[in-house]
């Protein structure tokens, strides 16, 4: 049962986005303008109570200048002159209507002259000369003073009859003022006096330790004070003297919009300042406030929901149509062209109603034309297409797959009727050096001429496959006995015994061949391949040019090889190899010049092992890299050895591999190492084969010049057994030839052996290159190689490969 994909369709999708962005767009602009016009509501109610405030201070402090010019002008005894007594006579008689009607606290006439005082009302430690001083105004003025309470104070001078010169001071307090002020305003007032000093222990003030204020006097004191503690607890006193405060008050569930104004002309220098703290009931602006942005949300709703509709209307006719179409695009690949198209046209409108639906769908249409076509090819190729999946393109042979498949039906075939079978792999010996010396495409014609010479030696019943490369295979049905498989082969052998022509010179094409017979072998495809694959091997290693039918001693060999493996990583990684040594002897002084480090596996089981047993194994798996770092580390620790035993003048030779000289990083491995245990280049003999070189010899020798040049001496092992190219010696930057010893086996008894030492150290010579022979085990060996010159001789005759410590013991 096939599980049906729930989606949300795109229209859907846009009503979704476009309401979530349509919704936070109008709660966005609704935040701010909410925020906005609360700011701007609070800030003209600041300056409208700032602006109220400052004209009735004003007004009452003009309204007490008159009625300080009415007291004195009350006690004139004459038209034009006020005299003391007159005026004193004024006041005993009328202070206390003056409190009772004019709200007077204190009056006082001060005499500048001899710093005396009359006192009517409340009495005052006021420094009346300091306040004359600071008061630069001649006539009328006014100022505030704030000791215990605060008070306004009006100035008159008098001038009376007898010439003397006096000041009136007539004080009404701030307390009544903001009572006045707060109803006239319908406003909560209180005044503040703030200080550095509080007295907290004066009953005649409430205290607000977080502002560090005392209040004064205070209009609805029940009701105000919570709200100006409540404020107090949530707010500083400078936001409240910038910006004003808006705060709701939970017990009566109102807001207050609360505002310090300072007093204007406070010239006491005391460290005190006084503000008037007012508290607005703001609770039914902020309704309306609610009541607008509620009325605004509707409206915003209504066209939300209208919205919707509208882009609904609009999304819903091209929506019914994307979802046939998703209907019909599948239908295309059950090859129902003329149904999708006829079902399309169904849709298709005027030009100028024409929208982006309607070139899908003439897509639409179009791709099921050009579908229809592209089908009716592949029909006509599937079968060519099938035919050439099974076949080699370059030799028409069966490719892979077929012959798995001819492999498969031969199994099941034995395993019906019990017949025998072989199966045959065939590797062209030296086919890269063909392809690498004359192009890939001579490569391709050696490969079409072997495809003709292996079907003109098998039967047509039998099955000749190309797998890949220079890889061929052969099926070879119906073998009644190995016999019969070996005449099939030998067949095969003799087609390659005639030259190939390439490129219109001949060569003779060899063949490794390797069988498998079927059921002895196996019955599974891969482990038939297999072990035609490892007699195949086998048959390179007996010399190519010849064939191998599998055996299980094979099978216990590649075991062998395959643990041989496993145990070469171990001992690698264990480090599990040492050098060995055999010291080079100078025939002219018969002292040691040198040792050649020889590499030797402390197995744990076998004991020491040489190196024949396995440096092939680790070439082929690569971990002949990391072994060579290792010995180029023992030769340097040996090396400090010699130094320490008075023999630094003595040289120690490395062999170098093919794919260890190779390594990019060679140079930096050496100079790493030589760094590490401050030794220098000159210690040291770098060896390499002939084989070595002969791969790429441009390269080879830019890597041994840089070698040279730090230091190394060069020497080439083994001369005589490869190549020996006389070419490669003049390119190469060399200091040493070493002879191989094979050619000091039968000397003196081997005229032609002779005949070669004496002509390779000759060229040595000539080549200012010095000469080393290898495998010295005679007197009569070390006497000849005195008489033709050579340098240096080692071998058996001086000492076996040992450790270093125990030929130091025997020399």
């Amino acid at each position: 049962m096939i599980k049906k994909n729930i989606f949300l369709s795109l229209k859907w999708k846009t009503l979704v986005v476009i309401c979530v962005i349509f919704t936070c767009a109008v709660a966005s602009i609704g935040h701010t303008i909410y925020t906005e016009g609360t700011r701007l509501f609070e800030e003209q109610l600041a300056e409208s109570i700032r602006n109220n405030s400052s004209a009735l201070l004003d007004q009452h402090r003009r309204s007490l200048i008159e009625i300080g010019t009415s007291v004195s002008l009350a006690g004139r005894n004459t038209e034009a002159n006020i005299s003391e007594e007159s005026l004193r006579h004024y006041l005993d008689n009328n202070w206390d209507l003056m409190e009772l009607e004019w709200g007077l606290e204190s009056l006082f006439i001060y005499d500048i002259a001899t710093q005396s005082t009359l006192t009517w009302g409340r009495e005052s430690d006021i420094d009346f000369d300091k306040m004359l001083k600071r008061d630069v105004t001649k006539g009328p003025s006014t100022t505030t003073l704030c000791t215990e309470f605060c008070t306004i104070y009006a100035k008159i001078p008098l001038y009376f009859m007898n010439g003397k010169k006096k000041y009136l001071f007539i004080g009404t307090g701030l307390v009544d003022f903001i009572i006045n002020f707060a109803q006239k305003n319908h406003l909560k007032a209180a005044l503040l006096r703030k200080s550095s000093q509080i007295n907290h222990t004066s009953s005649s003030f409430e205290s607000l330790p977080h502002w560090h204020v005392q209040i004064a006097g205070m209009t609805e004191k029940e009701a105000y004070f919570p709200i100006i503690e409540q404020l107090a607890n949530v707010s500083t006193f400078e936001t409240v003297k910038q910006n004003g405060k808006t705060i709701h008050h939970t017990p009566d569930d109102q807001y207050y919009y609360l505002y310090a104004i300072p007093l204007l002309d406070n010239v006491n220098h005391s460290k005190n300042s006084e503000f008037i703290l007012l508290a607005n009931n703001i609770s039914h602006e902020k309704a309306r406030i609610y009541d607008t942005m509620a009325y605004s949300g509707l409206i915003t709703l209504i066209g939300l929901i209208c919205a919707i509709f509208i882009v609904f209307y609009v999304l819903n006719s091209p929506m019914k149509r994307l979802q046939q179409q998703a209907k019909l695009l599948p239908l295309l690949a059950k090859k129902q062209f003329e149904y999708v198209r006829t079902s399309i046209r169904h849709h298709q409108r005027f030009q100028y109603t024409r929208n982006e639906l309607d070139v899908l769908e003439d897509t639409a249409i179009k791709l099921s034309s050009e579908l229809e076509v592209l089908y009716d090819e592949i029909e006509q190729r599937t079968g060519e297409l099938e035919k050439m999946a099974l076949f080699d393109v370059l030799t028409g042979l069966a490719n892979r797959r077929m012959f798995i498949e001819q492999l498969k039906g031969l199994i099941e075939n034995a395993r019906k009727h019990r017949e025998r079978f072989a199966i045959v792999f065939i590797d062209l010996d030296n086919f890269k050096r063909i392809n690498d010396t004359l192009g890939h495409d001579i490569g391709d014609e050696l490969l079409i001429e072997v495809s003709k010479r292996l079907k003109s030696a098998v039967r047509d019943t039998d099955t000749v496959a190309r797998l890949g490369g220079d890889e061929f295979t052969l099926l070879l049905p119906q073998i009644k006995s190995l016999d019969h498989a070996k005449v099939a082969l030998d067949k095969v052998l003799e087609k390659f015994q005639i030259p190939v022509i390439l490129n219109k010179n001949d060569y003779k094409i060899t063949p490794s061949i390797g069988a498998a017979i079927g059921p002895d072998n196996g019955m599974e495809t891969d482990e038939l391949m297999r072990c035609a694959d490892v007699a195949m091997y086998k048959s390179k290693k007996n010399g190519k040019n010849c064939y191998c039918f599998f055996t299980n001693e094979m099978n216990s060999a590649l075991q062998e090889e395959v643990k041989l493996e496993a145990e070469l990583l171990d001992a690698v990684n264990n480090k599990e190899f040492r050098l060995f040594y055999q010291p080079i002897i100078e025939l002219k002084t018969g002292k040691i010049a040198g040792f050649e480090g020889l590499i030797r596996w402390n197995h744990a089981e076998k004991g020491l092992i040489g190196p024949g047993q396995f440096i092939n194994t680790l070439e082929t798996n690569g971990q002949i890299i990391p072994l060579g770092e290792q010995i180029i580390e023992l030769a340097c620790l040996d090396r400090h050895y010699l130094n320490s035993l008075g023999m630094s003048d003595a040289w120690i030779s490395i062999n170098i591999s093919a794919k260890q000289f190779n390594d990019p990083l060679l140079v930096d491995k050496f100079q790493t190492l030589l760094k590490k245990y401050k030794l220098k280049p000159t210690s040291f003999q770098i060896e390499i084969t002939e084989q070595t070189l002969i791969s790429d010899i441009d390269k080879q020798a830019k890597q041994l010049n840089i070698l040279q040049k730090l230091g190394f001496k060069i020497a080439i092992d083994d001369f005589g057994t490869g190549y020996s190219s006389l070419a490669y010696l003049k390119k190469l930057p060399l200091d040493t030839l070493k002879i191989d010893q094979s050619f000091l086996k039968e000397i003196p008894n081997n005229r032609n052996d002779i005949e070669i030492v004496s002509a390779i150290t000759a060229m040595a010579k000539n080549l200012s290159l010095t000469v080393t022979a290898e495998g010295v085990e005679t007197q009569q060996q070390e006497a000849f190689l005195k008489e033709i010159g050579c340098d240096f001789s080692q071998g058996f005759l001086y000492s076996k490969p040992q450790p270093l410590e125990l030929i130091n013991q025997s020399l």
